[in-house]
């Protein structure tokens, strides 16, 4: 196990007194220690949240850049049509990139 020292100001040292006698916590350090796992509990919960967060967001925004393609292949489509090229040939033309196999598939 590891030692760590740290240093309370005196109103923050109450508290824990305080808290600690009021929850049964027979040593400071049995109180600090639980506080800390909670804190930890906390911010892991917090980051799962902004990690599915940020997964959902992305899946929108890739939705929304597909539906733009679509809409924007759609409204050539006639032109497509009229010059006897496929559409697949069209997204490789508009989009050479690699995000086109995306399109194509």
């Amino acid at each position: 196990m590891k030692h760590i020292s740290i240093r309370l100001g005196e109103e923050l040292a109450n508290q824990v007194s305080g808290a600690m006698k009021e929850f049964g916590y027979s040593t400071k350090t049995d109180f600090i220690k639980d506080s800390i796992r909670e804190k930890l509990k906390e911010l892991s919960s917090e980051r799962r949240v902004a990690q599915a967060w940020h997964k959902l967001l992305t899946a929108h925004n890739r939705a929304k850049v597909m539906k733009n393609w679509v809409t924007k292949l759609t409204s050539k489509k006639s032109i497509v049509q009229h010059r006897s090229l496929s559409l697949r040939d069209l997204v490789k033309h508009e989009y050479p990139t690699s995000q086109t196999r995306l399109v194509m598939q």
